[in-house]
């Protein structure tokens, strides 16, 4: 995913710098009737007020270990 800006939930200051990294496992759709994990290096923010928070993606909500796409079939 590229690179964007992201707000900080605490000041609602926005901020390109990026804190570290940490793989997600997420669990996807089978694929030729086998189990598929995607794994991905999610972007961990730092705010000037001292927060870090995650990046927001477009395949799986917060919280979860599931994609969207598991969701919607199960």
């Amino acid at each position: 995913m590229p690179m964007a800006p992201h707000t900080c939930p605490r000041c609602g200051e926005e901020t390109e710098k990026v804190h570290d990294y940490r793989i997600q496992s997420v669990r996807h759709l089978k694929m030729a009737e086998r189990p598929t994990v995607l794994q991905y290096r999610k972007r961990r923010y730092v705010c000037p007020c001292g927060k870090r928070f995650a990046e927001r993606n477009p395949f799986v909500d917060r919280y979860q270990r599931f994609s969207k796409e598991w969701d919607e079939q199960s």
